[in-house]
């Protein structure tokens, strides 16, 4: 009977050991998971969105109050291709269960159709590091491109600024006072320091036609070979500038201080008259500000063909001499 009671207590203490034992086992297991309680997750506001339209990337940071978590840091351009504009804002929200959540929310763009993945990106939390979960958008094009006339379209139409009468009547005095000294000064160096007559009794030159300078011109460019040098930059500035002081003469517009979309409008006239004419300048000034602004590389028959589009036009709208009537008197 001794030897059974003995045997019994042997059992029980040996159950009772097992069972501290899990008991502590499953405490440093709670210990652990309670302590690595960090997760993060990452959202876009919208899964599609417009080429420079901006959306919000959001990373969500759940965490005990006391632990530092170590955020990836970003330039101007996400993993991934998004670019970011302006500085994140972070807010802090406390949640039910005892952990805090921080946000980084990023304001993104992009200017190229592409569909662009923020990849899983590291965070870091004492000696263990934890991965956002990855996401995607897809950048659209809404407008089309007329590739066959390159012409552009804009996203939102131009806004003029309301015009100041005041500030115009102001620079208009000045002008006209700077001018007025400026005569004043002339006649007082000619007629008292040079002793000089100020009328010129001398006959002016007689002035060269302006559709004739403007072909002189260009027949200088052609004999430059510019663009054959490699210098096709400069080619196609030279032959936009003797066609604008051309334009300016013959059409009577300020075509030197136009964009090449504005000296277009300001030539309806010529559209209705030779739309053929209208349309190789419209060419011709697109594919030179693509040449100049947007690093485009023409090819060898557009440099030439180019060329001849200006000659074309010069000699389309030039003005022909006013031929008069002459009357024969026969005899009887």
């Amino acid at each position: 009977m001794f030897k059974i009671n003995l045997l019994l207590n042997k059992k029980y203490l040996k159950l009772k050991v097992y069972k501290s034992y899990i008991l502590f086992i499953f405490s440093i297991l709670a210990f652990n998971l309670n302590a690595q309680k960090v997760s993060v997750r990452a959202t876009l506001d919208s899964a599609t969105m417009v080429i420079g339209q901006q959306s919000a990337l959001t990373f969500q940071i759940d965490q005990l109050p006391k632990v530092s978590v170590i955020t990836p840091l970003f330039s101007d351009t996400l993993p991934g291709g998004l670019e970011i504009v302006g500085l994140p804002k972070v807010d802090t929200v406390k949640a039910d269960d005892g952990l805090i959540s921080i946000r980084q929310r990023y304001m993104v763009t992009a200017f190229e159709e592409a569909v662009y993945t923020v990849p899983k990106l590291p965070f870091l939390d004492g000696n263990d590091t934890i991965f956002s979960n990855s996401v995607s958008v897809k950048v659209i094009q809404p407008f089309q491109i007329d590739t066959l006339t390159n012409t552009f379209a804009d996203i939102k139409t131009v806004m003029k600024p309301p015009f100041d009468w005041a500030y115009f009547f102001k620079i208009t005095l000045l002008i006209l006072l700077i001018t007025g000294i400026l005569v004043a000064l002339v006649f007082i160096v000619i007629k008292i320091v040079l002793n000089k007559k100020v009328i010129s009794l001398k006959r002016p030159p007689i002035a060269i036609p302006i559709d004739e300078l403007t072909i002189k011109e260009l027949d200088k460019i052609a004999n430059e070979k510019l663009w054959q040098k490699g210098h096709v930059k400069q080619y196609y500035t030279r032959i936009t500038e003797v066609l604008r002081q051309y334009i300016a003469s013959r059409f009577e517009i300020n075509a030197m201080e136009m964009t090449s979309d504005e000296i277009i409008e300001n030539l309806e006239e010529l559209k209705r008259d030779n739309s053929v004419v209208f349309n190789e300048l419209c060419v011709l000034l697109r594919t030179a500000d693509l040449v100049k602004f947007a690093k485009y590389s023409p090819l060898p028959d557009e440099n030439e063909r180019t060329l001849q589009s200006a000659y074309s036009f010069v000699n389309n709208t030039k003005k022909m001499p006013v031929q008069e009537d002459i009357k024969i008197n026969e005899n009887q």
